[in-house]
């Protein structure tokens, strides 16, 4: 009787000779497949990796490029007025004019620094008057005895702060720029009040709150916290005030009477709430929704964000708090708010052929219109981030302000 192939096996017994190259073969290649796929898979992450430490080297050779830039201006506006300097002082008598020799840098220094509720330069009102709740505190810091600088001051209502652009990033000043809100019209910058100018030096007009020994309360700022002050003088309306009837460019009157409708969501509403107890200028949560709705419906972007980045979050701070907003295009009630340039010319024709009174400019009337909607997503506790200034004015900065520097947030899909 013939053995059974199965019992052969069972039993111990030898395979035939034939088989064993056969499964040797496939176990082999088994094998190297296996070896194959971790090859290959450690080569797909190596060439991950070598993509993204690229993608690293090229921002930090472009944020070096840029910081080289800046660099190379600085040194062009030192190299510039140091030749100038040079040949002043060749063509000068012997006996020069003590106003020009003297240095500016010397005799112009910050009598204090503000401590103001906007913490960056994103979402600080572009005037005083466009977000009368803001708060702001000066202590005079030039004196021996600083309190006796602001004795009688409290007998004015309102003050004129003399200060310095200090977070301006830029050297070189273009003559001509394009206004935030005159829909690309380029203007002189001295028809403007860009803070982007020769002498970065500004002016605001301001409500004096009260005099509080060294220290002065204002409301209705636009400065950016720890701006250098230069001056601090009164309003006079005898002298200051021109009078009644003005002349105004109209590219200012159409740019005001475009204003921006401001909401509110549901878990915003909650955290506005929730954040009052830690904020610092301001006492109640509907002085804070005031300032907001202030900032908010006068538009604090540039023209960059408006036209560029219209499906992106605009970030600013207030007191102590982040703010995310997203603006939707289109008038309070749906409809698109499309101005024709028929409607800007008849707007320019009638402020051209009559006067602006104070009324008329300081009150917001009828023809005001809503071109779009600011939607505040979310309220959260405030973040530090070091504002950047340029080289040249980084002897005004004040030393404990600088603080470390963070990416900003940007609002998740």
């Amino acid at each position: 009787m013939s053995e059974n192939p199965a019992d052969v096996v069972d039993s111990g017994a030898p395979l035939p000779a034939s088989a064993v190259p056969e499964a040797s073969k496939v176990t082999e290649e088994h094998d190297s497949n296996a070896e194959l796929k971790k090859q290959l898979q450690y080569l797909h992450g190596m060439i991950r990796s070598a993509k993204a430490e690229i993608y690293k080297l090229q921002k930090d050779l472009r944020e070096r490029g840029r910081k080289h830039n800046k660099q190379m201006e600085h040194l062009r506006f030192l190299v510039q007025n140091r030749l100038h300097a040079k040949d002043t002082t060749e063509t000068q008598e012997s006996q020069p004019d003590l106003h020009q020799a003297a240095d500016w840098k010397e005799s112009v220094k910050p009598i204090g620094y503000l401590r103001s509720c906007f913490k960056r330069k994103n979402g600080t009102p572009r005037q005083p008057n466009l977000c009368p709740s803001s708060r702001a505190i000066l202590q005079m810091s030039h004196f021996s005895n600083n309190a006796a600088a602001f004795e009688g001051l409290d007998n004015y209502s309102h003050v004129w702060l003399v200060f310095f652009f200090h977070l301006n990033d830029n050297v070189a000043v273009r003559p001509k720029i394009r206004p935030p809100k005159a829909g690309g019209l380029k203007v002189g910058v001295m028809a403007t009040r860009s803070p982007h100018r020769p002498n970065p030096i500004g002016l605001s007009l301001c409500k004096l709150d009260r005099v509080d020994g060294d220290k002065i309360h204002l409301s209705g700022v636009d400065l950016v916290d720890g701006t250098p002050i230069l001056d601090v003088k009164p309003y006079l309306p005898f002298f200051d005030n021109p009078g009644t009837q003005v002349r105004v460019a109209p590219w200012v009157v159409e740019a005001k009477l475009k204003r921006l409708t401001v909401t509110y969501t549901d878990i915003a509403q909650q955290q506005l709430d929730a954040i009052v107890p830690d904020l610092e200028f301001f006492a109640t949560a509907e002085d804070y929704r005031q300032a907001v709705e202030h900032i908010l419906a006068a538009d604090p972007r540039s023209n960059y964000r408006r036209d560029k980045c219209q499906d992106q979050a605009y970030t600013f701070t207030l007191d102590n708090t982040d703010i995310w907003v997203r603006f939707i295009e289109g008038s309070h009630d749906g409809t698109a708010a499309e101005s024709t340039a028929a409607e800007s010319a008849a707007t320019a024709t009638v402020v051209d052929a009559a006067v602006v009174s104070q009324e008329d400019v300081l009150v917001e009337d009828s023809s005001t219109t809503y071109v779009a909607t600011a939607v505040v997503e979310r309220i959260e506790p405030y973040m530090a981030k070091q504002e950047r200034a340029a080289g040249h004015l980084s002897d005004m900065v004040d030393p404990s302000l600088l603080l470390e520097k963070r990416e900003w947030m940007s609002l998740p899909e």
